[in-house]
Parts: C-alpha cells; structure tokens; sequence
C-alpha cells in the first residue's frame, strides 16, 4: 500500500483529538512510500524501535511520543 492511502485511510477512519501544545499529532518521518508492514504501540520507546527495525514495520502507530 503506497503511504498516501494509507493516511487517506487513517484520516477518515481515525478522529483526530484536539491537539495540546505538547502533542505531536500527524506524520512523523516517514521513510517509506510502500507500506507493507503495519506495527502498533501505546509507548514508543528504544525497545519497540529496535523490535520494530527487526521485525521489517515500514510503518508505526503510537499513542505516546518516545520514552526513554
């Protein structure tokens, strides 16, 4: 799936909260146009970057920003 469906597909699916000052809400570096792999996480840490990187995720859905 190319990455401008995909966000066509999370935007209409997904209600997007109001967004605070501390909040990030959007694309957050993509590095990838061709989706294969889709990963979910509550909080993005070190750990679920890496598992991530491992396990071929071409693209990451968090709730939380990164934890150290």
């Amino acid at each position: 799936m190319k990455l401008e469906r995909l966000i066509s597909i999370l935007e209409k699916e997904v209600p997007q909260p109001a967004e605070l000052d501390f909040d990030r809400i959007g694309l957050i570096n993509p590095t990838s146009v061709d989706i294969k792999k889709i990963g979910i996480c509550v909080d993005f840490t070190k750990h679920v970057m890496e598992e991530s990187q491992d396990s071929g995720v071409d693209f990451l859905i968090v709730h939380h920003v990164f934890v150290e």
